[in-house]
């Protein structure tokens, strides 16, 4: 004979009971009428649905009738027949659901089977999921109607976006003080000896860089400023030496002649030519450094 045992399947036992007054309906409507729904056990007497029953009867003093689960998935049976029963929300059910499945339940089948038998969306189960992992605290309340599903799925929510935010955190100073020890390890030293702060270790980091940068920009600078007058310089020698080599000292440093040697154009096409082209031009080089601030014309 079929004998309860007194145990609650797990699944089963994620659904609230009645309140007191609807098991005093519910056992007035027994007393009156008889049960006309017998509570299913398991193969082991194990409760699989009608705990409320159960209960009424007790309160009712009517003997209960049990029938045993016929080959059926426990916790799609349960889910199924509470679903059709009770005036549960869309939350509660996938809150039901998520908890039954994280439960590991035997033989609790496909947890998207069980949200096609319970009228529960993907998205839905989704977001029962996140409480489950990030309010765990709540799941009972949800169930049980105490709290309102959307409002606890925003605190998991954002208890989530806190921990990756957090995790991300961690992650980039991670990658600072390796980007330290590769580029700055004096300050990396003192990050790891707790003696300076990492955001105070990248600040000092990234005015060396704009340091650097600026004193980059002002070489760069200077050496366009001598490309410059370089430039203009040659414009000024460029074909003047071949011509007229002597223009040099009367057009641009009168002081010079009397220093430089006189070139006859002839002789530029000469080793000894080409000799006294160069003691001119450092002649004037001098001339252009000492008396003219550095730069020619």
């Amino acid at each position: 004979m079929l004998k309860p045992t007194g145990e609650v399947h797990p699944a089963a036992a994620l659904f609230p009971m009645m309140t007191a007054d609807e098991l005093e309906d519910l056992a007035a409507d027994i007393k009156a009428n008889g049960l006309l729904q017998p509570i299913v056990l398991d193969h082991d007497g194990r409760l699989i649905d009608g705990r409320n029953r159960l209960h009424a009867c007790q309160i009712a003093h009517v003997r209960p009738t049990f029938i045993e689960l016929n080959g059926q998935d426990p916790t799609a049976y349960i889910i199924a027949a509470n679903v059709i029963r009770r005036h549960l929300t869309t939350g509660q059910r996938a809150m039901i659901i998520a908890k039954a499945n994280f439960s590991k339940l035997e033989k609790f089948g496909e947890q998207g089977h069980l949200a096609r038998v319970a009228g529960v969306t993907q998205n839905r189960l989704s977001q029962a999921m996140t409480i489950l992992d990030w309010a765990d605290e709540e799941v009972d309340s949800v169930i049980s109607g105490a709290k309102t599903f959307d409002v606890t799925y925003r605190l998991a929510q954002s208890r989530q976006q806190t921990h990756e935010a957090e995790r991300e955190r961690a992650a980039q100073e991670r990658r600072d003080l390796e980007m330290l020890q590769r580029e700055a390890a004096d300050l990396a030293e003192l990050v790891i000896e707790e003696r300076m702060p990492l955001d105070e270790a990248m600040a000092a980091y990234r005015q060396r860089y704009r340091d650097r940068l600026a004193a980059e920009q002002e070489i760069t600078e200077t050496r366009r400023r001598l490309t410059a007058n370089f430039a203009t310089g040659y414009q000024m020698l460029d074909g003047t030496m071949l011509s007229d080599p002597g223009r040099i000292s009367r057009d641009w440093a009168p002081e010079a002649r009397p220093q430089m040697a006189q070139v006859a154009p002839a002789d530029l096409y000469t080793a000894d030519g080409l000799r006294r082209v160069s003691d001119n031009l450092r002649i004037l080089a001098d001339i252009v450094e000492l008396e003219r601030g550095g730069v020619l014309g």
